[in-house]
């Protein structure tokens, strides 16, 4: 072995004497034992991670051991570490879980094993849906109607949700804090200088416009208002709509004329629900085209075509899928049946297709929708042979959140 230059056994030994006395109880055996298991330790460490050097002389290794004397009573958070990292190597797992309760290691992903072509159950479930079940969650949710730009081609549902009652106010009455319109793609301006009181016990709104709204707004921003506010207080029991002027008057708006107290329609329209989106760099949003087909059949072929005036939006039904046979199961289901060229998978694709049929069916009154050949496949979070319960809602703003 070569000398190291600048250490001999003299060297070592004046370097010694001048350490300052150190007082040590622990038993002698204990020691020893520490020791060797911390030298056992690093002699099992997997050769890629072999040390690059080696201790230069016996003398550099007493003078090592002697040092742990000294620190040994002594302990930091990072006095594991070395054990902890070996260990993760041994186990073939990543050092951040190591040292873990099998409770805390449920807690973590599981493993991307997509590099070996395997994909488990809950992969193939992925695809994100915008269907909102209720009872799939803690939260109640409740829809506002946005647009999708400042001069109102469709009105576009958002999912809140919220624990209790009164955040359904507050929501509304700071839904620009609430939302993002240039990330999103869509436009919230429809709301300016419009606020919210709820009056539950009477099932009526209270919605007081600013005088600027009144001043600004044409003809189309103002149907598309009241149009909104049916649509998102029908399905939370409200009845009527009571509108006034910040100086306590009844609405006189420029091009509808004088509104008070509006009634919310019982039912809403027939919808065709197809795909919106801004831009690449947006999320996808299912919207409700009006529709004047009086059967639900038509409403669902409609699904893969667009209309003149729809050039913003996208079919929700791929070109690719072959749709045989649409029936009616009483006024409750729908069966659909593809062609057998129809080549059913899972992909997102697909599961906005299924969105856009459930919402579609809901808005004639129908529950359900069962596809009958569908050879047991499962797209996102939908199995294709199973009766499939149409959702609460649509768009749940905590997914783009």
């Amino acid at each position: 072995m070569k000398q190291n230059k600048n250490y001999n056994d003299e060297k070592i030994k004046s370097l010694l004497k001048q350490m300052p006395q150190v007082e040590d109880h622990q038993d002698a055996d204990d020691l020893f034992h520490k020791i060797s298991l911390q030298l056992s330790n690093e002699k099992s460490v997997k050769k890629e991670r072999r040390i690059g050097w080696i201790i230069p002389s016996m003398a550099t290794a007493v003078a090592a051991i002697i040092f742990m004397f000294i620190v040994g009573p002594f302990s930091s958070p990072n006095d594991n570490y070395e054990l902890m990292s070996d260990s993760a190597l041994d186990t073939g797992q990543p050092e951040s879980m190591s040292g873990l309760t099998s409770e805390e290691a449920e807690l973590l992903p599981p493993e991307n094993t997509e590099e070996h072509g395997i994909a488990t159950v809950e992969e193939s479930s992925m695809h994100s849906s915008r269907a909102v079940y209720k009872e799939n969650s803690q939260l109640d949710y409740f829809t506002l109607y946005v647009t999708d730009k400042s001069n109102i081609e469709y009105l576009i549902p958002l999912a809140f949700p919220y624990s209790n009652p009164d955040d359904i106010e507050h929501i509304l009455n700071n839904v620009h804090d609430y939302i993002h319109p240039e990330h999103w793609g869509i436009d919230a301006t429809l709301y300016d200088n419009i606020s919210f009181s709820l009056l539950p016990d009477h099932k009526q709104v209270v919605v007081t416009v600013g005088d600027t709204f009144i001043e600004v707004a044409g003809s189309s921003r103002e149907s598309a208002l009241i149009d909104a506010l049916h649509n998102t207080f029908r399905p939370l029991g409200y009845e009527t709509i009571d509108f006034n002027q910040t100086n306590n008057t009844k609405v006189n708006f420029s091009h509808i004329g004088s509104v008070d107290i509006d009634p919310i329609p019982a039912t809403g329209s027939n919808y065709s629900y197809k795909l919106y989106q801004k831009n690449e760099e947006t999320p996808i949003w299912l919207v409700p085209v009006p529709v004047e087909e009086t059967n639900v059949e038509e409403a669902i072929w409609n699904l893969q075509v667009l209309q003149d005036n729809e050039q913003l939006l996208r079919p929700s039904i791929p070109k690719e899928v072959v749709i045989e046979d649409i029936q009616t199961i009483g006024n409750e289901g729908v069966h659909i049946t593809f062609a057998e060229s129809t080549n059913v998978y899972n992909s997102q694709e697909l599961t906005y297709m299924i969105d856009a049929i459930l919402m579609t069916i809901k808005s004639y009154g129908y529950q359900y929708v069962q596809f009958l050949n569908g050879d047991d496949a499962q797209i996102g979070p939908y199995h294709l042979l199973e009766k499939i319960k149409v959702p609460d809602t649509v768009n749940d703003i905590t997914y783009v959140n």
